[in-house]
């Protein structure tokens, strides 16, 4: 996924929802808070409070107070063609 944040436009506790292709499904939501070191995994919260997850297997929402913090580490699996917009 990357860099989906960068930190020099994010205000403290924000959040995001990061969108899924229609031919993806998400089989792991969840994310690293690398200030306390822990994994959160659908719908919990990290021991400093630096991060929620949220979405399950919906959506990979997110709710940050720093984003440079947080690293993503779901696991999605694509089937088929991706669909191609506007072309």
């Amino acid at each position: 996924m990357g860099n989906f944040w960068s930190s020099s436009t994010v205000t403290p506790v924000e959040r995001f929802v990061i969108p899924v292709p229609s031919h993806g499904t998400i089989l792991i939501n969840q994310a690293s808070c690398n200030e306390c070191d822990y994994i959160v995994r659908d719908n919990g919260t990290c021991k400093c409070g630096n991060l929620t997850v949220d979405g399950e297997n919906r959506e990979l929402g997110r709710t940050i107070k720093f984003s440079s913090l947080v690293s993503e580490c779901s696991l999605i699996e694509f089937k088929g063609q991706p669909q191609v917009l506007g072309g």
